[in-house]
Order: structure tokens, then sequence, then C-alpha cells
């Protein structure tokens, strides 16, 4: 049994490695065609809130009409707890707090129902154990959702709220759809270099137990 030892090792090991990169080649794909239908995604303006479910984008500020926190100066936030298992200490997500707010625009001011995705941020604070990373009233936002039914004021439900601009938005899906790319290939490369190894070595074993019968 001791013969078939290599091409199971490599067998063992590039496995996992090429099923992790075609798990990433599959985000990036995904990553690529959010970032083509944010391209096609019209910016919102007064006329864009007739129709419910049609699907806008947004830059503004957060509106000093939005509620701050009662214990935090976050008006929208991610609670992360310090947590160690194993003898590693890591950051763990426990809550995302998206109540509802409001952004005002060039020519128009938006409530953003709760529930939304909290995107990229700035500001963070340390409390004992526990990170926040949040959003702050009239921090610039941008914010992509789908129209609620004609209401006034207008809505936008189903949204992702991220500090910056339009272009820090693409700029960071971009970036994200790169990094993936090559780690996918990174993944892939090395789990399949391994799982070739397999192949060649154990065909290369049984071959020698062939001639040795």
């Amino acid at each position: 049994m001791e013969r078939w030892l290599l091409p199971g090792v490599f067998a063992l090991v590039g496995v996992p490695f090429l099923g992790a990169g075609m798990g990433l080649s599959f985000w990036s794909t995904r990553s690529l065609s959010t970032a083509a239908e944010m391209a096609a995604t019209p910016m919102a303006r007064a006329s864009s809130f007739q129709e419910a479910g049609t699907r806008v984008w947004l830059e503004g500020d957060i509106s000093d009409r939005t509620p701050p926190g009662e214990e935090l100066p976050f008006v929208a936030y991610r609670r992360y707890r310090r947590v160690t298992r194993d003898g590693e200490t890591t950051w763990e997500l426990r809550e995302r707090h998206s109540p509802p707010l409001w952004v005002k625009g060039v020519d128009l001011e938006v409530e953003v129902t709760s529930g939304y995705t909290i995107g990229r941020t700035i500001h963070s604070e340390r409390d004992g154990a526990d990170l926040y990373e949040g959003l702050r009233v009239r921090d610039p936002v941008f914010v992509i959702g789908e129209v609620v039914a004609p209401s006034t004021p207008p809505k936008l439900q189903s949204a992702t709220v991220a500090f910056g601009t339009y272009e820090t938005y693409i700029a960071d899906l971009n970036q994200g759809v790169i990094v993936l790319r090559w780690m996918a290939r990174g993944f892939m490369g090395l789990g399949g270099g391994l799982v070739l190894g397999a192949i060649y070595t154990g065909f290369s074993t049984w071959r020698r137990y062939r001639q040795q019968r």
C-alpha cells in the first residue's frame, strides 16, 4: 500500500485546491456580471420613481433627517466580535444594523428602507471585544436599489449603501474581480498540477507493479 502513498497525497491535496479554484472562478464571473449590470443601471432622477421595481443608483450624503444611534455615532453598522479558536484570534460578524436612512442627492431626497446591505465603510470603533464598522450622518454614499411603489417621499428597497461615489463602487467591483481571477488561476493551477502529478505517479507506480509481477 505504501507505493500508492505519493499519488494519494497528490490527489488528496490537489482536488480541494482545484475545487476551490473553480469556486473562485464562479464567483469572479458573478462579480463581473454584477459590474456589467451596474454599468447598465440608470442614475436616479425624480421621474425614476414612477414604476415599482425599477433599479436605479444615487449619489448623495446621508441626511441629518436620519437619526443616529443612541450609543454609537453610526446610523448603520456591522458589529464584529473578537473570538479565539484553537489559539487563533479572528473577528466574527455578529450583527448587521441597517435601519431606514435618508440620502440627499443633488435634486432629490430618497428614503432607503431597512434591511439594505452595508458596503464599503471608512469609520470604525472598538468597544471591548466588539468592533463596529459603519456609516455616519453626512457621509457621502452611493446607493443602488429598487424603486418602491410610487410614493412621497421616494423610496428604495433591496438596496446596497456604500461610502463613496459611483466611481469608487465600480472600482471596488472591478478590483474584486481581478483579485478573484488571480486567486482562481493560482488555485486551479496548483490543484491541476497536483492532480496531474497524482495521475502520473499513479500510472508509473502501477506500471512498475505490473513489471515486477
